[in-house]
């Protein structure tokens, strides 16, 4: 009855929208792009637009004024909407004919245009230019203004802003004209700061800047920290169909589980992966509930990040943010469908539409629906996602932003392995199983649902200061669960099965985050700065049936996996008929964590910046509820520390960056009863890195580069060799990190990594002690594309790369194999649709996963046919 509900509400939202869609402009006009210009004329703009959205324009060029500089940047706009901003109010009409557009203009009055500059020779920003009693406008970020529409005759143009000296000019105005006329203003007690300016046109899948990483707009070479950014551009040109596969553009990530999972294990500078944020918030409550249909990049931030993310969302090694879709001005979208491989089967829906006429209320909705097999004799995923979400701009002042997640999925358990002592194989690929043989079958399934709802305020305070107010609340539910966690290799082909449920289990989360920016001067000095207050609670109610001991608490099987007749489809009716005569219990275990932190970004020159910020995190663990009555296990509170510093140094001005940094992370540890019944308390462990390297933006923005060399040293990690447990462990991760992006010709994106990795545990339980567990020390990949920009063949592309993956220990001396994996796509995109085909695993590669132990897909397709409107 639920999957008839979700299907039906699933196709009532596709109906709703289908019907808003015909509605909507089939046309060119409405394709949607980015747009990026930094004083470009309109003949540069126009071929600009013409390269990003497919078309060609006609127009008079003597008609085009020319001495306009065009500066804008839109992550999304669609076409007409782009002409518009271009042109205003100068446009009459725009004709379509096939993919050509007649821009056609009025005959306009003049208009006056021109920078403002500091006395410094730096661009101002904010500052008022104005007719008095005709019209005014307010500089851009990058100090430009323009007036326009401006009857003929002699005015004063006044600019004007606190803190500086006002300046008046005279100037006629000439109609169907544009004059030039720029300002240098002198402080009177203060200076403006300086402006950050974009590339003209960015390399597709170099598209780094963002103010989540450092909660701060700085750029890509002011941040002492190594980021990358998986873009959406190169995730539709790869068809990816799954969250897992992203992660495949890393340098340093081995290749994630994605067999019956969407899959999000893998190593981070030598240390499991961290959970995942969404827009800077807590995720749901697993990050496997991520559903890629919504998310328009993934950024993966490098090294102990607590200082800014907190210990929750990241592990040692670093973080992962994604960054959903928004909506934007403009109507459009695209429906797009998958087929291939195993039954592989996957609807996605993206549409966008202003709800009012003057574009102040804007919707957008993303919603999938995925069905898939396995290659082997048992396993499947299904699953359904809805994400509507809609933006508010009341005033220049205030953005309010409401989102809302909604995810179903069930499909086959999960099984994790060990081995015993009479295994005596020493490479995984040796034991005497076949490939394509399921450990765990297909009628116990593991099934839940999670949602989210995010609201945003933004508020300018002040030309220096601006307020972010943010909450999240997230609802993970498992009506069902079933997994194999503590299987155990007999032999080389006798697998013992220990199965649990975990039944109804409830997680909830609710997190409020206030942040406040600054960008201000003290004297000469440049400050950009954020102060941040977050509360973070979760709420984790699960309840399960076990055995009344140890040695009866699991279902228990054996199964000879090279005999075809020992049977590997576990019966869900024995399972449950062994748990029955077992009563039900519950846990109920809550968590809140009190965090205050500041960072600033100090310019000490304009190319020398330093990074100072400190986080103080209060976790306070409230005491677990077993079945019904408090319990006084679990109770504990504990304060930590993590500061951060960075220094960067720019070579060349915006071009070429030398960075350093020092940077912590930390993990909360539960106090334990010594045989006399007292509690022991433990300090947090701590992770500490040091870090240099250098970054490289090159050829206006077609070659961007990141190399980097750190050292993560833990302490005070609990060693579980006694009980209680002594504080005296230490792990030690270091490693070199080069990233390439390179867009040497147009239409040629080429995206390289590769990460060495060396860490062991030097001090650790004896089975760890000395030894590197689950991390490879090489991992390397890369993707090539090309994408014909003219002519009769002017869309069709194709793409090419890979990974490669070092050997894994996973228990000692048992390793997981080195592997590589070839991938190749072909595709045909123009303005109104595309259609493609992947083939992932060219050579048929067999390769397994490190936490799963599990053969991964062999050779498949992926065919993509996508509408867009």
């Amino acid at each position: 009855m639920k999957s008839l509900f979700s299907k039906s509400i699933f196709i009532f939202i596709l109906l709703i929208s289908s019907h808003y869609c015909t509605q909507a402009q089939q046309n060119i006009l409405e394709k949607k792009i980015r747009l990026s210009l930094t004083q470009s004329t309109i003949p540069d703009a126009l071929a600009y637009l013409s390269d990003q959205a497919g078309c060609t324009f006609s127009y008079s060029s003597s008609s085009l004024p020319s001495n306009i500089r065009i500066n804008t940047t839109h992550q999304e706009i669609t076409l007409t909407a782009a002409l518009k901003e271009i042109f205003g109010s100068r446009l009459e009409r725009l004709q379509l004919q096939g993919t050509n557009i007649l821009i056609v203009l009025k005959k306009a009055s003049g208009s006056v245009t021109g920078f403002v500059k500091t006395s410094d020779g730096k661009l101002a920003q904010f500052v008022s230019i104005s007719i008095k009693g005709l019209t005014g406008t307010t500089v851009d970020k990058d100090g430009h203004y323009l007036l326009k529409n401006i009857p003929e005759g002699s005015y004063k143009l006044i600019a004007s802003l606190v803190g500086l000296n006002s300046q008046s000019r005279q100037i006629r105005i000439i109609a169907n004209q544009t004059e030039e006329l720029n300002f240098t203003l002198t402080e009177s007690g203060e200076q403006l700061n300086e402006v950050i300016v974009k590339a003209s046109k960015p390399n597709k899948f170099a598209e780094k800047e963002s103010e989540n990483i450092a909660r701060l707009p700085i750029k890509n070479l002011e941040n002492p920290q190594v980021y990358q950014v998986v873009t959406q551009a190169i995730m539709k040109e790869q068809m990816l169909t799954s969250y897992a596969e992203a992660f495949q553009n890393v340098a340093g990530i081995s290749t994630s589980n994605i067999l019956n999972t969407r899959g999000t294990s893998f190593f981070l500078r030598g240390f499991a992966s961290p959970p995942s944020m969404r827009n800077g918030m807590a995720a749901p409550a697993w990050a496997e509930s991520i559903e890629p249909v919504n998310v328009e990049r993934v950024e993966i931030l490098k090294g102990p990040s607590a200082t800014l993310f907190g210990s929750t969302q990241t592990s040692f090694g670093g973080a992962v943010n994604n960054v959903t879709k928004k909506p934007f001005a403009g109507t459009g979208g695209e429906v797009a469908y998958s087929l291939g491989s195993w039954n592989l089967s996957r609807l996605t829906l993206d549409y966008n539409a202003p709800l009012n006429k003057d574009t102040t209320l804007l919707f957008r909705i993303n919603a999938a629906r995925h069905w898939s097999d396995t290659f082997q004799d048992f396993g499947f995923q299904h699953s359904y996602a809805v994400a509507p979400s809609l933006l508010y701009k009341p005033n220049s002042r205030l953005t309010l932003a409401l989102e809302a997640e909604i995810n179903n999925y069930k499909g086959t358990m999960w099984a994790w392995t060990g081995f015993g002592e009479d295994v005596t194989i020493k490479n995984i690929k040796d034991l005497k199983i076949p490939y394509n043989r399921s450990v765990t079958g297909d009628q116990l399934l593991q099934q839940w649902t999670s949602s989210s709802v995010y609201a945003k305020a933004d508020y300018k305070i002040s030309d220096q200061w601006t307020s972010s107010s943010n909450v999240i609340q997230s609802i993970y539910h498992r009506s069902e669960f079933y997994g194999m966690n503590n299987n155990l290799w007999k032999n080389d082909s006798t697998l013992v099965r220990e199965i649990f449920g975990n039944f109804p289990a409830t997680v909830s989360t609710y997190q409020i985050q206030q942040n406040f920016n600054g960008d201000f001067k003290i004297g000469p000095i440049r400050n950009r700065m954020v102060l941040g207050i977050d509360v973070f609670m979760t709420k984790d109610n699960r309840t399960f049936k076990s055995g009344p001991d140890p040695d009866h608490s699991r279902y228990t099987d054996e199964v000879i996996m090279n005999d075809p007749s020992s049977a590997v489809n576990v019966s869900k009716d024995k399972v449950l008929a062994f748990f029955a005569p077992y009563p039900m219990s519950s846990n109920i275990a809550r968590t809140n964590t009190y965090s205050v932190y500041a960072s600033d970004v100090v310019n000490i020159t304009d190319r020398l910046l330093a990074m100072l910020s400190l986080r103080i995190d209060r976790f306070d663990n409230k005491k677990l509820i077993i079945n019904g009555v408090t319990n006084a296990k679990g109770d504990y509170k504990q304060t930590a520390l993590s500061p951060k510093f960075g220094v960067v140094y720019q070579l060349v001005k915006d071009q070429v960056s030398i960075f350093g940094n020092y940077m912590n992370g930390f993990t909360n540890n539960q106090p334990q009863q010594n045989a006399q019944n007292e509690m022991i308390t433990y300090k947090p462990s701590q992770a500490n890195q040091w870090e240099g390297g250098v970054k490289m933006d090159l050829f206006q923005h077609k070659l961007s580069t990141n190399l980097s060399y750190y050292n993560i040293s833990v302490k005070d990690a609990l060693r579980w060799n006694a009980f209680p447990p002594t504080q005296d462990g230490t792990q030690y991760s270091r490693g070199f990190e080069a990233e390439i992006i390179a867009n040497p010709l147009p239409g040629l994106n080429i995206t390289a990594g590769y990460g060495y990795n060396k860490s062991k545990y030097v001090k650790a339980d004896e089975i760890l002690e000395g030894k590197s567990l689950g991390a490879p020390k090489n991992v390397a990949n890369f993707w090539i594309s090309y994408k014909v920009q003219e002519g009769k063949a002017e869309g069709l592309g194709f793409g090419f790369g890979g990974n490669y993956v070092s050997e894994v220990f996973i228990i000692n001396p048992i390793v997981i194999p080195s592997y590589t994996l070839l991938n190749a796509a072909a595709f045909y995109d123009v303005s109104k649709y595309k259609i493609g085909l992947k083939v992932n695993n060219l050579t048929n590669q067999k390769y397994w996963s490190w936490d799963h132990v599990t053969g991964q897909p062999l050779r498949n397709f992926v065919l993509n046919v996508a509408y867009k409107f």
